[in-house]
C-alpha cells in the first residue's frame, strides 16, 4: 500500500486505494450467522456406503474391471529436458527486464505490464 496504492490502477484506473480492504479501500460485508443448521437430517432404512466393522469371508469378484487399465511408466524420460531461457530483448511496459522480477516480482505483477503481448511470466524463466 505504501509504495503502489494511489498509483498503478488497472485498466479501469482502479488502485489499491479503491479496492483493497488493507489499503483502506474495498468494502465490508459482513457474515450472516444462523443459529442453528438450515438442512436437517434425514432418516432411511437403506444401508449406507460405509465400510463395515470387518472384513467379508471372501473377495467380491466382477466380470468387468472396476476401471480402466493404467499405463506403465516408462524407464526413463521420454525427451530431453529443456533449458529456459528469457525471451531475448523483452521488456515490460514499463521498460523494466527480466532481471528486475523475483518471486515475488512474479506473483505480484507477473501478469501486469504487458508488452509485445507478453507480461513477465510469458518471458522470463524466473516467472516459470
Amino acid at each position: 500500500c505504501l509504495w503502489f496504492a494511489s498509483s498503478r490502477g488497472n485498466d479501469d484506473g482502479v488502485t489499491a486505494n479503491d479496492a483493497c480492504c488493507t489499503c483502506d479501500g474495498g468494502t465490508f460485508e459482513s457474515i450472516k450467522k444462523t443459529t442453528s443448521p438450515t438442512v436437517s437430517p434425514t432418516e432411511t432404512s437403506a444401508p449406507s456406503l460405509s465400510p463395515t466393522a470387518s472384513p467379508t469371508a471372501s473377495p467380491t469378484t466382477t466380470v468387468a474391471p472396476s476401471s480402466s487399465p493404467i499405463a506403465f511408466p516408462t524407464a526413463g524420460p521420454s525427451s530431453a529436458p529443456t533449458e529456459c531461457k528469457d525471451v531475448e530483448g523483452w521488456t515490460n511496459s514499463w521498460g523494466s527486464g527480466c532481471s528486475s522480477y523475483g518471486y515475488w516480482g512474479c506473483k505480484w505483477f507477473g501478469d501486469s505490464f504487458e508488452n509485445d503481448g507478453l507480461t513477465a511470466n510469458d518471458a522470463c524463466c524466473v516467472c516459470k
